[in-house]
């Protein structure tokens, strides 16, 4: 009797064992994002992501994510006329690299063509770049870029599908929504300029706004 009870916890082990099964992934991809703030212009930037997929037909999968994409800011804004009537705003760039989590629940068997997707991200993103501001209350009274480079929190969730071109390699199409903290620069020296020439310094902090965007992803995924 202890041999059989035996042999069904062994059986048992082996068919959890079965349904747990990893297989490594790799996923590169391309991506547009919509950022959804006025005065943000949208870019197209790339993502890599590795992990590995778990259960008999690969319905979770885990993994890290990087990429690159560019990011752009202008807002402008006229002046009252009796002051000088000149063009007032701020205007950024930069570069965001987000270092995420990421969770993915893949619906239907492994051997199905067409596989959708639901999945959740959290992590960090690397904002940087300058961040500029015009002051046309004062003529055309420029100061220099201040130059910033922060980790905000990011979150996000999003949906896609799967169409297998191979038994191991598939595209992918995806969309979603993230979203990345916003904070205060340090303080920075920042040189003024009047007709060309330095008008004065000071000491200024910015304050980056937070960022929400509509990511639209095409890649290929394969499974090792």
């Amino acid at each position: 009797m202890a041999s059989l009870r035996t042999c069904i916890v062994l059986l048992a082990l082996l068919a959890t064992a079965a349904r747990l099964r990893a297989e490594p992934f790799v996923r590169i991809a391309g991506n547009y994002a919509v950022y959804q703030r006025d005065g943000f212009s949208n870019r197209a930037g790339l993502s890599l992501a590795a992990g590995t997929s778990l259960g008999a037909d690969n319905n979770h999968e885990l993994g890290l994510e990087t990429g690159s994409l560019d990011w752009g800011y202008k807002e402008s804004f006229e002046v009252p006329r009796d002051v000088f009537g000149a063009v007032s705003g701020e205007r950024g760039d930069g570069r965001l690299i987000p270092v995420l989590l990421t969770y993915r629940y893949c619906f239907g068997r492994a051997a199905t063509p067409l596989r959708f997707h639901i999945e959740a991200v959290a992590g960090y993103t690397r904002s940087s770049g300058s961040w500029l501001e015009i002051n046309g209350s004062l003529g055309p009274l420029y100061n220099q870029p201040v130059p910033f480079a922060a980790w905000r929190p990011t979150v996000g969730a999003g949906l896609g599908a799967e169409w297998a071109v191979g038994s191991r390699l598939s595209i992918d199409f995806g969309y979603r929504w993230i979203t990345i903290g916003g904070g205060t620069t340090p303080p920075t020296l920042v040189r003024y300029f009047y007709n060309q020439a330095t008008f004065g310094e000071t000491t200024l902090s910015r304050t980056i706004p937070s960022m929400q965007m509509s990511l639209l992803t095409v890649g290929l995924h394969y499974r090792f």
